[in-house]
């Protein structure tokens, strides 16, 4: 069937995150030469993946082996049409690899509440966002903690922190207009969707932190009670081991080995 010949591709591809982004032209071969002769795409379908990757080959991989995917599972024909891409936006953003969610942790709270206000704002793959229309989904939804209570000055510092944290981090996410660099837009596109599906005000963004804080909580409570644990254990089969009573071999010799306490010497007694 129309499945067997495209299961395979991309198959072996490695999730990794290649630290270069490719030109239009190369990422443009990236998605078509792998399926050709078996899949075609449409133009725009080609330039949507492109914004939604920004170049970057690990989501431009990503990308086209979701789609191959969602072909062979559901639109099952030769052509892959911009329409397709909603599936494979939708599939991504409710099931993301590792590495988006490992990338999204990584970050300082304020970078986290920067990067929601910037997707909150930017509607179109190819817009950039105006400062003041940032400052006001800020406030709107409360992605810099208590918004409403705190000055616009203070609110634009944080703002500013989280950003020059995402330039740090990961500086191929945004892409900073150069005639204005106040002016920001999402390179990584899918990012900004998956940013905007999961983190709709600051309320999740700090629920997400706390439920961090939490985990790391449980597990360093979980090791040092499994710490104690092995402790107590080891004490326990230290004391049977030195009170329990000894025999030869041959049963020629018995004795009692006294209670071991830390201090005291070990008595072997004769009988």
């Amino acid at each position: 069937g129309f499945g067997d010949h495209l299961s395979p591709i991309f198959s072996n591809i490695s999730e990794t995150l290649d630290i270069s982004l490719l030109s239009k032209k190369d990422a443009m071969n990236l998605i078509r030469k792998p399926v050709e002769g078996s899949l075609s795409y449409q133009d725009k379908t080609v330039q949507k993946i492109y914004q939604l990757s920004g170049g970057y080959p690990f989501y431009v991989q990503y990308l086209c082996h979701t789609l191959v995917s969602e072909i062979n599972l559901h639109i099952r024909r030769s052509e892959a049409v911009p329409e397709d891409m909603d599936r494979v936006i939708q599939h991504i953003i409710r099931n993301p690899v590792g590495h988006i969610q490992e990338t999204w942790k990584s970050l300082p709270w304020e970078a986290k509440s920067a990067l929601a206000a910037l997707a909150h704002t930017q509607i179109a793959l190819d817009e950039y966002t105006e400062p003041s229309d940032v400052f006001e989904t800020i406030k709107e939804r409360q992605f810099l903690k208590t918004a409403k209570r705190r000055s616009s000055s203070v609110i634009k510092g944080d703002y500013r922190k989280g950003l020059a944290q995402v330039k740090e981090k990961t500086p191929q996410l945004l892409d900073f207009d150069k005639l204005n660099p106040d002016r920001i837009r999402f390179n990584i596109n899918i990012f900004r969707d998956w940013i905007r599906y999961h983190f709709q005000s600051g309320e999740f963004i700090e629920e997400s932190e706390v439920g961090r804080n939490e985990g790391r909580g449980r597990n360093k409570w979980m090791a040092i009670s499994l710490s104690v644990i092995g402790l107590l254990l080891m004490l326990f089969a230290g004391y049977k081991y030195f009170t329990s009573d000894f025999t030869d071999p041959d049963g020629a010799i018995t004795g009692i080995r006294k209670d071991y306490i830390i201090g005291e010497t070990i008595d072997y007694t004769i009988k």
